[in-house]
């Protein structure tokens, strides 16, 4: 092999690694960006004044609600737990953002409630939501 048939391998090597950087990382980054105007936009629809608790409630809340999902068992009972504790809609929006500070994956509440429970479970966390009048669902 002559020295451009190498020089043109390494070229081409490079750029078939930067493309798998660019295409792997890049849509990684692209997703915790949406993310975090998704939470953005949440915690810009609370109003605080309506908040059932201190921020340090909701962030409790968060981490049980992280516990009862993290690993290989999932505790519902834990999750129906957080959630009937939600009076309000601004509560489950600061429940939220403050899964998302506890989460340290950029995935949303959402995400791993849809990850971790089956469908019927999802309704009956959105079937406690309702009991409260509050009109969001999972």
């Amino acid at each position: 092999m002559n020295s451009k048939t190498i020089k043109s391998g390494i070229i081409t090597l490079v750029v078939i690694i930067a493309i798998y950087v660019v295409f792997h990382y890049g849509s990684e980054w692209i997703d915790q960006a949406r993310e975090r105007r998704k939470i953005k936009d949440l915690d810009g629809r609370i109003n605080k004044n309506n908040l059932s608790y201190g921020e340090t409630q909701y962030t409790s809340f968060a981490k049980k609600l992280f516990a009862a999902m993290d690993g290989l068992f999932t505790d519902e009972d834990a999750i129906y737990d957080v959630f009937r504790k939600m009076k309000n809609i601004d509560d489950l929006l600061m429940l939220q953002v403050a899964f998302s500070e506890v989460e340290d994956e950029n995935e949303s509440l959402e995400d791993w409630l849809h990850d971790d429970l089956s469908n019927s479970e999802i309704r009956v966390i959105n079937s406690i939501l309702e009991e409260r009048q509050i009109t969001y669902s999972f």
